[in-house]
């Protein structure tokens, strides 16, 4: 049986997340699913917890089983670990 999972990747925080990219410049990050986008793609630095669970909670946001809110906190803490918030 298969089953459909709905997403919103038009979803949004308040306020972005400024980060530093690998080539060097400055990403704005506008909500879950470019945040996604950049962990899955963009993320070259250490994958440690706070990686996995920002990885896993912009999932879940996507999904709408819990708040932007919580996903962006991840997120941040995610970058802060590595050094990348800008």
């Amino acid at each position: 049986m298969t089953q459909i999972i709905r997403i919103d990747l038009r979803m949004r925080w308040e306020y972005p997340v400024r980060v530093l990219a690998a080539d060097g410049r400055v990403d704005n990050i506008v909500g879950p699913g470019d945040a996604l986008a950049f962990l899955v793609k963009g993320w070259n630095r250490h994958k440690g917890p706070s990686y996995k669970v920002a990885r896993k909670s912009c999932q879940d946001a996507l999904r709408g089983q819990i708040g932007t809110a919580l996903s962006r906190s991840h997120f941040i803490t995610a970058c802060i670990e590595v050094g990348i918030l800008q």
